[in-house]
């Protein structure tokens, strides 16, 4: 009986002690369940452009403090319109801490489409949701919110439908020059100038220019006029083409680019003579010559 009564007295007490050492009791609580996520920064600015990877990266601290053991979960979504094909991730995505206080680094990446327009951003919602193990334990969020900001980048593109033109001397005509904007924000000051202007009119061109600046907006174009005079001198005959260098420049997309389009000049022009008289009096003289030869 003794021994019975010594070998139940030492079960009830390792039962005892197993309870106070490895059960939560409120009572004896020494850390409260808390949880919370901050990052180094709310907000990110991603590069859309196409050699550009399109990422920004986030990095916070997750705190998590657990009386006994601490389930944490963490997902993430974007919202904003025009957002629907960003990607995001978080990592961890499942973090159990068993008793006591830890750090653990957290990480969202968000990943932009290319060429994304610069008036798009999107909000990153994240789930953050701690389940503490226990009797009376209730769940705790440390839910945050990022904000991602597409950066503008500029591409201008310039071209013409008809690249080549013939005319007669002592005309006129118009190039027709096309502005492209490939890039994903407005271009509003965009200035169109003849680079070679000063040595066409020193050889007596006229070149007319648009008035004002033209305004692209982003994936948008414009068709902008050049008007060209060939000069008004004597020309007894003449075959030669003629390049007109038009250059395309903005301050606000820091950048420019040339484009090269050319006339060829045909024909002959006497000023005060109209072309049939003209072509008269050519084939007059060239019989005459020709007579004169004989």
């Amino acid at each position: 009986m003794v021994k019975n009564a010594i070998r139940t007295g030492i079960i009830l007490i390792i039962i005892f002690t197993f309870m106070f050492t490895v059960l939560p009791s409120p009572s004896s609580a020494l850390l409260e369940n808390s949880l919370s996520l901050d990052f180094d920064k709310a907000v990110g600015n991603v590069d859309v452009s196409p050699a550009a990877n399109g990422t920004v990266i986030f990095s916070g601290m997750l705190e998590v403090s657990a009386d006994y053991i601490m389930e944490v979960r963490l997902s993430a979504k974007v919202k904003g319109d025009g957002t629907e094909n960003w990607g995001v991730s978080v990592n961890p995505s499942y973090v159990k801490v068993m008793g006591g206080t830890e750090s653990i680094p957290v990480t969202v990446s968000v990943k932009a489409p290319a060429c994304t327009d610069h008036s798009v951003s999107g909000v990153i919602m994240l789930d953050v949701r701690g389940t503490p193990w226990g009797t009376g334990a209730v769940p705790i969020d440390a839910d945050q919110e990022l904000l991602v900001i597409v950066n503008p980048f500029y591409r201008l593109s310039v071209s013409s439908p008809e690249p080549y033109i013939e005319i007669s001397p002592h005309s006129r005509t118009t190039i027709d020059i096309i502005i492209e904007n490939f890039g994903n924000n407005e271009v509003d000051d965009i200035n169109v100038a003849v680079e070679n202007k000063k040595h066409l009119e020193a050889d007596g061109w006229i070149i007319i220019l648009p008035s004002s600046r033209i305004g692209v907006g982003s994936s948008g174009s414009a068709i902008i006029h050049v008007v060209v005079e060939t000069p008004r001198d004597w020309t007894l005959w003449t075959d030669s083409p003629q390049e007109i260098v038009v250059k395309v420049s903005s301050s606000t997309a820091g950048l420019s680019e040339t484009y090269s389009t050319y006339i060829r000049q045909k024909g002959t022009y006497i000023p005060g003579f109209e072309p049939m008289i003209t072509i008269i009096i050519l084939s007059m003289i060239a019989i005459w010559v020709r007579r004169m030869k004989k």
